[in-house]
């Protein structure tokens, strides 16, 4: 079920239903940092059938196969309210140039969909984002045949009804150059594209051309105290993992 659940909701552009998805990268000055992904799906339709006991059946194997470089996650989280279900889950990593996002492909045929490159710049940093979650890697479907265009143009219009993805990405300084990324502000870069942006065939054109993301920030702002409590964060994730991971291999047997 979790290799399912990553898979479509992280890896492939068929996001269908009225889903929100966000995503928060903090990379610290050492390249250490926390992923929180939340994914915000109506309870109707088969985006909410999943359930708190099914989201925690997840084999950890899987989902450290599909997102690599994960040192340590903590406990999903799910909450409903006023008809929408709200799925949260954090990974941490010791280095971001080892994270990386997998293609659907299958063991060694896997292929990074998105990876990261973390360096030092001047006084500041420079973080350049490599592949695009989003994209589509099928072929184009319907050619110059009329009708199978006109269908493809209306299913993209079904398969991203009500649909949001952002990213906000904070780095160790205040943001001071982006591409790719639609704007800034303070140390946080931000890509986001909704419904309205995917309305045909070309916008996913041009939505697959956009494969490389980049922004680079000045000086670190970082606090001693801050660094010394995400490095606290980011142990406590490490001593858990452990027996969170038991746990879940042990429900993801039990399916």
């Amino acid at each position: 079920m979790m290799r399912r659940f990553l898979a479509t909701l992280l890896l492939v552009p068929a996001l269908t239903g009225c889903m929100k998805v966000r995503e928060e990268l903090l990379v610290m000055p050492d390249g250490s940092g926390r992923i929180s992904l939340t994914f915000s799906v109506a309870t109707k339709g088969e985006a909410g059938k999943f359930t708190e006991a099914e989201l925690m059946a997840g084999d950890p194997d899987e989902i450290q196969d599909k997102v690599r470089g994960l040192v340590a996650m903590t406990r999903p989280t799910l909450t409903e309210k006023e008809g929408v279900v709200q799925i949260r889950m954090t990974g941490y990593f010791d280095d971001i140039n080892a994270l990386k996002f997998m293609d659907d492909g299958e063991g060694a045929k896997a292929k990074p969909k998105q990876d990261f490159v973390f360096h030092r710049d001047g006084e500041g940093y420079a973080l350049e984002l490599r592949g695009n979650l989003l994209a589509d890697d099928s072929p184009d479907r319907g050619g110059d045949d009329p009708e199978l265009a006109k269908a493809r143009e209306d299913m993209i219009k079904v398969m991203f009804a009500g649909f949001e993805f952002r990213q906000d990405v904070t780095l160790p300084g205040t943001v001071l150059g982006v591409e790719g990324f639609g704007f800034k502000e303070g140390r946080v870069a931000t890509y986001a594209v909704g419904e309205k942006d995917l309305q045909k065939t070309a916008d996913l054109a041009k939505l697959n051309r956009l494969n490389r993301f980049k922004a680079s920030c000045g000086k670190s702002e970082v606090t001693d105290s801050e660094a010394a409590d995400f490095r606290r964060e980011l142990e406590r994730a490490k001593a858990g993992w452990d027996e969170l991971r038991k746990e879940l291999k042990k429900k993801a047997e039990k399916k």
